[in-house]
């Protein structure tokens, strides 16, 4: 999980989780999103094509929601711009792998540790100032999942990382399972910040799922709008029961 700053529609600062991450595709790029992704691995032996919500080997184009593909069950488990706040929407994804902060020598936890499907989506608030990325994986087993929480704990076990040249503060992690009323294995949460952004990543751990939360927004922006609580109690439901 690392963000890497990029020159282009990603120009900007890292923050929050990558190798399960990606970085925005449009051309109107802002802040929050460059924050967000900018570096993100894709499923093993799967495209990562840009989306409204993207899924291994398949994606659901932005004007309908829908994919002439087969479309990943793990997309319905995605949160919906209007379940994040009423001034998010939706913004295209795409990126590469890239390694943790902390262990930047390693390879990235998306080939220590490959998930069999996965889903992801990135929305941005009007102001471009806030942005959210969510990442849904599956894999074999229970005990296989709780490897890959291992690995992102492990790549996010220091105070000072880096992400591509860029460094970050980071905090934590913290466990936020009493935050919801769903059952989950395990629940993560750690803060990071740069000189531009600041941002928290969450790992919640489902089961044979993964889920990952990535919040960025610009050095004294307003994330009031976010009911960071009610989010995360939807996003944790959708991705334990399936929908």
């Amino acid at each position: 999980m690392r963000l890497l700053l990029r020159t282009g529609v990603c120009t900007g600062a890292l923050l929050v989780a990558a190798t399960l991450g990606a970085c925005s595709s449009s051309k109107t790029g802002n802040a929050a999103s460059s924050a967000i992704g900018s570096s993100a691995s894709s499923s093993s032996g799967s495209s990562s094509a840009p989306s409204t919500a993207t899924s291994s080997g398949a994606a659901a184009p932005a004007s309908s929601g829908r994919s002439t593909q087969a479309v990943s069950p793990l997309v319905a488990s995605l949160l919906t711009p209007a379940e994040i706040a009423p001034d998010f929407r939706s913004q295209p994804t795409s990126g590469t792998s890239g390694p943790l902060p902390c262990t930047p020598k390693a390879p990235p936890l998306e080939k220590q540790v490959p998930s069999s499907d996965r889903a992801k989506a990135l929305y941005v608030s009007k102001s471009g100032k806030l942005a959210l990325q969510e990442n849904v994986l599956a894999y074999d087993a229970p005990s296989t999942a709780s490897k890959a929480v291992a690995v992102a704990r492990t790549g996010l076990a220091c105070k000072n990382g880096l992400s591509g040249t860029a460094r970050m503060q980071i905090a934590g992690p913290s466990d936020v399972r009493k935050l919801v009323s769903t059952h989950v294995d395990a629940a993560l949460a750690w803060t990071v910040q740069t000189t531009k952004f600041t941002g928290s990543i969450i790992v919640v751990r489902a089961g044979a799922k993964l889920m990952t939360l990535q919040f960025a927004k610009t050095l004294g922006a307003s994330s009031a709008s976010v009911n960071t609580k009610r989010l995360f109690e939807t996003a944790v439901a959708k991705v334990v029961n399936g929908h």
